[in-house]
């Protein structure tokens, strides 16, 4: 934490694995974002919510919730319900439902967002493309159903619903048309270091990259004005 603030980085993100599984000695994830929020990041959570789903210092939460009850449960083990239950709690705010569409789920993308606009304990829903990891790569979509996922994700996002992506980075997914990898994201795991994501070291993998937050980034540090004005509107539900 101290060499990223020192490099000027600012938001931080604690991932997995599951970080709530974190120990050393006597210290939890709280003692971590603790240290962070005091040196000065904003922080950010991404969980699968089965031991937790909210941590009052967290800025904000990506909660993984990759379709509704029995989809999500065939793709990430039953734990649907444990995690809305682990969910219900009066203080949880800025909890947002991350889902990752894939061939599995991705007919439930307009289903799922309009059952988390009416539960309270959501503000958002984020979507990423599946990343062919390998022996994953059944999961990836087909270019047609990419293209009629992010039209849905944009209809929905049209009609009022909390969806957090950019518009302009969903259709630069489609295109392709961005540049990677992004040299503004930085993931350290195990100690070491990865230039935007553990992806961009395998082999053609970066230029399958379904991370939406490493376009959306790559447009923004590169000052393009649409990226910018989208933001301006889409990302204080971060805060």
């Amino acid at each position: 934490m101290n060499r990223l603030y020192s490099e000027g980085s600012r938001v931080l993100l604690f991932y997995g694995g599951e970080p709530f599984l974190w120990r050393d000695g006597v210290k939890r994830l709280p003692d971590l974002l603790s240290a962070a929020k005091t040196q000065g990041f904003i922080c950010g959570l991404v969980t699968n919510g089965t031991i937790h789903a909210y941590d009052p210092l967290a800025d904000f939460v990506l909660l993984s919730i990759d379709g509704l009850r029995e989809t999500h449960d065939i793709i990430r083990g039953c734990s649907f319900d444990s995690i809305m239950n682990n969910l219900d709690c009066d203080d949880a705010k800025n909890v947002i439902a991350y889902m990752a569409v894939n061939q599995l789920n991705f007919r439930e993308i307009r289903p799922l967002t309009t059952t988390i606009a009416t539960n309270p304990r959501f503000s958002s829903i984020s979507f990423n493309f599946h990343t062919p990891y390998a022996g994953t790569e059944y999961l990836t979509l087909a270019d047609d159903q990419k293209k009629w996922a992010v039209s849905e994700i944009l209809r929905l996002k049209r009609e009022g619903y909390p969806v957090l992506n950019l518009p302009v980075a969903l259709n630069k997914y489609l295109s392709g048309e961005w540049d990677r990898p992004c040299p503004y994201n930085v993931v350290i795991d195990q100690r070491q270091r990865y230039l935007c994501g553990r992806c961009s070291e395998a082999e053609k993998l970066c230029q399958q990259c379904g991370y939406m937050f490493a376009i959306e980034f790559s447009l923004l540090f590169n000052l393009q004005p649409r990226a910018i004005m989208e933001a301006l509107t889409t990302y204080p539900r971060l805060t």
